[in-house]
């Protein structure tokens, strides 16, 4: 039998979310190989505390498929649990994937990119904003971790240089 998402491999946190607090979303996705084994991980934080983490095995995907469905299954949590505001961060420009023809090599992205339209849409308030790596190093961490690598990535000083001045 197909499943498209697995039980979670762990999760840490809280039960319920606050539902009347703006929280800010942290995702990741990545494979090893690309196709390969895969994994998505986010963290659901408030002032800078982590409320929830979770991270999920994936199977076969693309590293653009795994981010994506990072995204999809962090919005999918926030709004079962009746968040209705939440900032989102994460170092893939998911909605520039269909301008950017990602698309014409991974045909199958149109279909994650709906669901995280659909999902975002259903949000009182949204924003999104792309980080860097360094910036985003816990749920790289949870990434890492559901394939059986414990070596997070290391930022470096580049990371947090200004885009603006390259």
């Amino acid at each position: 039998e197909y499943r498209l998402f697995r039980a979670p491999a762990f999760k840490v946190g809280e039960e319920r979310l606050p539902t009347n607090r703006e929280l800010t979303g942290f995702f990741d996705g990545g494979s090893s190989g690309n196709p390969g084994k895969s994994a998505a991980g986010y963290h659901i934080d408030l002032e800078h505390k982590t409320l929830l983490s979770r991270a999920e095995y994936l199977g076969n995907r693309t590293n653009n498929q795994a981010e994506m469905l990072a995204l999809i299954l962090m919005l999918g949590e926030a709004y079962c649990q009746g968040v209705s505001r939440q900032s989102v961060s994460g170092t893939v420009f998911w909605w520039l994937i269909y301008e950017q023809n990602v698309l014409a090599q991974e045909q199958f992205l149109i279909y994650y990119f709906y669901a995280a339209d659909a999902l975002a849409r259903k949000f009182e308030a949204i924003s999104f904003a792309h980080i860097g790596r360094a910036y985003n190093f816990k749920a790289d961490l949870l990434v890492r971790r559901v394939l059986g690598n414990q070596t997070a990535y290391k930022p470096q000083k580049s990371d947090f240089a200004d885009k603006k001045d390259e």
